[in-house]
């Protein structure tokens, strides 16, 4: 069984235009690599990919005297899937993670939570089951853009 079933929400990379993909020349045509009525400015989105998105609890340190205190050891964990909702690897053949970067934000549709757009926190580490790659993990810091649930 595969991670895909646990995945019930969807993601997509929120791009600057300055770091927008170039169209795609497919099919004796030029397409865009935008969704249809994606707006003219210098914001982007590309792809929709199945996530599950999972908020952190604060978690208590060690005792301090007399008092214990919270710490949040980021705001969210983001379980990824393998393709995005296409049928497009998020990995290249080498099996690194491309669909985007540790410094990038992600728009998260939650069935739960609703809209918002969240900052990658961490680096993308792979969950593995023996050497087979069922998807990936990322920790994610909340922004207060783009949020509408």
């Amino acid at each position: 069984m595969g991670l895909n079933k646990a995945l019930v929400d969807e993601a997509r990379r929120v791009y600057e235009e300055e770091d927008a993909p170039e169209p795609v020349f497919s099919g004796g045509e030029w397409s865009e690599s935008w969704e249809e009525g994606e707006p003219d400015a210098t914001q982007r989105r590309g792809p929709w990919f199945k996530v599950r998105l999972t908020i952190n609890q604060p978690t208590e340190a060690a005792r301090t005297y007399r008092n214990r205190v919270p710490v949040l050891e980021g705001d969210a964990e983001l379980l990824i899937g393998i393709r995005d909702r296409d049928g497009t690897p998020l990995a290249d053949a080498d099996g690194d993670f491309v669909a985007f970067g540790s410094e990038d934000r992600l728009e998260v549709r939650s069935v739960q939570l609703g809209t918002a757009v969240w900052r990658v926190q961490t680096g993308v580490e792979p969950i593995r089951k023996l050497k087979r790659v069922l998807g990936y993990r990322v920790g994610l810091a909340r922004t207060t853009e783009g949020q509408t649930g």
